[in-house]
């Protein structure tokens, strides 16, 4: 049987790649990179569509709704993270929770006047979720 070059070269990398690859265990740095390398691909989507809505939000004309949002956002985990703390009294939970409800009372009134309804929408579930809270601390579920 007569070989041409582009035989030969075929079957001489394949049998370079099968030697390769019999002689990597499993979790090999091939696999190690390839998911290395799927990850950051990952996060650099993730990076990208980040800044992109974040400038929707400021281009839209609502930068300070967005803003008010985040604003109250945190401060909602910053009253979940107190809650549950052992060591921070209700006491010093309750002028958290009136903060809590007058950002809350603010970013009502800015988002009544808001055109994007996504906004709005959001907003009226942090509302909702401040609500409830203030209502279960005022219950005494919490103590």
């Amino acid at each position: 049987m007569v070989l041409d070059n582009d035989t030969r070269i075929q079957q001489a990398s394949l049998v370079n790649v099968a030697t390769k690859q019999r002689g990597k265990p499993s979790g090999s740095p091939a696999f190690s990179d390839l998911l290395a390398e799927a990850v950051s691909e990952n996060d650099a989507a993730e990076k990208t569509s980040k800044t992109t809505a974040a400038s929707t939000n400021t281009v839209s004309g609502q930068p300070g709704l967005v803003k008010q949002l985040s604003s109250v956002i945190d401060l909602l985990a910053n009253y979940s993270d107190a809650l549950g703390d052992p060591g921070v009294s209700l006491r010093q939970i309750e002028p958290m929770l009136k903060n809590l409800q007058f950002q809350t009372d603010q970013l009502k009134s800015q988002a009544s006047q808001s055109d994007d309804p996504d906004l709005s929408q959001l907003a009226g579930q942090i509302e909702a979720q401040v609500e409830a809270e203030s209502i279960k601390f005022q219950r005494g579920d919490y103590v």
